[in-house]
């Protein structure tokens, strides 16, 4: 399965799960610090960074924590 589709397949999986942990603000597709395609988990300040895993279905996640923003 190419990344694209890896990453694709995990969030339709995961989504929900991971939009329902406080503090989380969305997901996206992204890249590790390496330059890897990852799932991106964009949460607030506030949020518990040991609720993000560090993989979904074998695609490394992140988390950014970044300011509480809102869909415009």
């Amino acid at each position: 399965m190419s990344s694209e589709r890896a990453i694709d397949h995990a969030l339709r999986l995961h989504e929900s799960r991971l939009m329902a942990i406080p503090g989380v603000q969305g997901v996206a597709e992204g890249e590790t610090a390496t330059g890897d395609a990852a799932i991106i988990v964009y949460v607030d300040k506030d949020a518990h960074l040991g609720s993000i895993p560090a993989a979904l279905e074998g695609v490394p996640a992140r988390a950014h924590v970044d300011d509480p923003f809102t869909a415009q």
